[in-house]
């Protein structure tokens, strides 16, 4: 008869050996990585993310989401799995730092990029105006629509809160710059509708070797 029983020592695992284990095949998570994780506890200004690493993950609340959040409950629930990219190395603590916001953000610019690639017209609501211009959101990413191509006869102030038709004149991630054209929106809209044959009214603004500008109502 063969004796099943296998003596205690031989199956004994100590946490040194658990520790081991757990060294042998941790996956090496670094910055900019976007990883799988599961929220299992959420915190008034964060929440911690199991993300497979030997200590759970943290994210503060200023990076879950690529707008403003309140509250953490706002953007995440309990048990919800999602992606995440990977802000920061580990601390002290062997703890990481996770965003959305990186995620959210690089998502806009790709989009905003194919929005210009296909010369889209896109509406948004003013949000704030400065001297220069008018302040709008795209796809969540802040833009600005200079004075010189926001086409209307209010004055700036008036404009908070008022949707308006957008062209892009400059979609730049690098440097941050996403800048707007009213006035390419409604030209364009305008020169819709005109049909060939059909005559308009302008005024010659300048002659050139190679031809003439002409303005005309439909020219701003």
């Amino acid at each position: 008869m063969i004796n099943l029983k296998t003596p205690a020592k031989e199956v004994g695992f100590t946490h040194e050996d658990f520790a081991a284990l757990l060294d042998k095949y941790d996956y090496h998570f670094s910055p900019g990585d976007i990883v799988a994780g599961t929220v299992f506890s959420l915190e008034p200004r964060g929440a911690l993310i199991d993300i497979g690493a030997k200590t759970a993950a943290y994210i503060p609340i200023q990076e879950m989401s690529i707008n403003r959040v309140e509250n953490p409950e706002e953007v995440l629930q309990s048990n919800e799995t999602r992606e995440f990219f990977i802000l920061t190395d580990e601390n002290e603590d062997g703890q990481l730092t996770l965003s959305i916001r990186r995620i959210e953000y690089m998502r806009a610019w790709e989009r905003v990029r194919q929005l210009q690639a296909e010369d889209a017209t896109v509406r948004s609501q003013v949000f704030a105006t400065n001297r220069g211009g008018a302040l709008v959101r795209i796809e969540g990413l802040r833009g600005f629509i200079p004075g010189s191509h926001i086409s209307t006869r209010k004055p700036k102030e008036d404009l908070l809160n008022e949707e308006l038709p957008l062209k892009f004149l400059e979609v730049d991630e690098e440097r941050n710059r996403l800048v707007l054209s009213h006035r390419r929106a409604l030209v364009e809209r305008k020169m819709n509708r005109l049909e060939v044959a059909e005559v308009v009214i302008g005024t010659v603004r300048g002659i050139k070797p190679y031809g003439a500008w002409i303005y005309s109502r439909f020219s701003h």
